[in-house]
């Protein structure tokens, strides 16, 4: 079967035929996210379906994006660990064939994104540009970080230090406590704590932060009513004080940190972060879960809680002519 780029499908048997497919794996291909996505993305979203792969395009003129829809405001939802679902058995040619099909089915598309692609991918589209004379554009490379939960805490002396300082100080407000949220107005309601947390840190900083929209918005609440056992939010507390909240998503024994909110603190005796996190690698660790993924970026935090995975690429096929080239010329001007 030749790759088919679908502009109008039916979204519930393109969510169950993707359910067929999906290993458990990876979160961001887990048939919850995905549900919540197709619900979300909006029309200019098309299905790319090969007798072996499955991926989900998003148009937005002359340009396609790879998983995600095109509309900027949408995607700083930021999926991670891009990549083709493949069917199960299916090697590297599938991907290659999907991918090469992707090109061929879409003569009206100049550019390719792909962001946070997964190595396999990355290098299937190094390939694929080269084989037709495309080119290609490296935009980022981020490394995710990861803790072994079945390992021994890997951190150093003197971070182990810092959040056993920290525990202290919070205890005198309180005993220091772990809790994921549990019924459905709990949890709708330390989402909305997360947000009031997350907001004016990143407002501080002249950014919107990852709620602002309100389709973002939206698009968790939905996510997280519906995917109770996919979807985690844990709330730290001292005495009767929220000081933390995480939003982290869960696939096949991996834990995935998506988001945060922290109570700011003017002592730094005070680590509200690091004590957060801590906390939930302990949590998860005695649930049996396997891994805690800290995700793409080179913050603080995830270099001295865990350690170095795979590396995700962010990157640009383009079909060579004049629109091109003068895009080109004026990125050369603007550096």
């Amino acid at each position: 079967m030749a790759a088919v780029l679908q502009t109008a499908f039916d979204r519930g048997a393109a969510l169950e035929a993707w359910s067929r497919h999906d290993d458990g794996e990876n979160f961001f291909h887990a048939p919850p996210f995905i549900g919540a996505w197709l619900a979300a993305a909006g029309e200019r979203v098309r299905l790319l379906r090969t007798d072996a792969a499955m991926a989900f395009i998003g148009v937005n003129g002359r340009t396609a994006w790879f998983g995600e829809t095109g509309r900027a405001a949408f995607d700083r939802l930021y999926v991670e660990y891009q990549d083709f679902l493949l069917a199960p058995g299916a090697g590297e040619a599938a991907r290659e064939a999907a991918l090469e099909g992707l090109i061929d089915a879409a003569p009206e598309i100049s550019e390719f994104v792909f962001r946070n692609a997964r190595p396999a991918l990355a290098e299937a589209c190094r390939r694929a540009a080269a084989r037709r004379g495309l080119d290609l554009r490296i935009l980022r490379t981020q490394p995710t970080f990861q803790v072994d939960l079945k390992a021994d805490d890997g951190v150093s002396a003197s971070l182990r230090a810092k959040i056993r300082r920290s525990i202290r100080r919070y205890e005198e407000r309180g005993a220091v406590a772990i809790a994921a949220a549990a019924s459905p107005e709990d949890r709708a309601g330390a989402f909305r704590e997360l947000i009031a947390l997350h907001e004016p840190y990143w407002r501080a900083r002249g950014q919107p932060g990852a709620f602002a929209d309100a389709g973002l918005r939206a698009f968790h609440e939905r996510l997280i009513a519906a995917a109770p056992d996919a979807t985690d939010l844990l709330r730290i507390t001292a005495g009767a004080e929220t000081i933390g909240v995480l939003y982290n998503f869960i696939a096949g024994g991996r834990v995935y940190n998506y988001q945060s909110g922290f109570q700011i603190e003017t002592d730094n005796q005070f680590a509200p972060g690091f004590t957060a996190h801590q906390l939930a690698i302990d949590h998860y660790r005695d649930r049996g879960l396997s891994v805690y993924d800290l995700m793409a970026g080179e913050a603080d935090y995830k270099r001295r809680l865990g350690k170095e995975g795979e590396t995700l690429t962010s990157l640009v096929i383009e079909r060579r002519g004049a629109l091109q080239r003068m895009k080109s010329l004026a990125r050369r001007l603007r550096r």
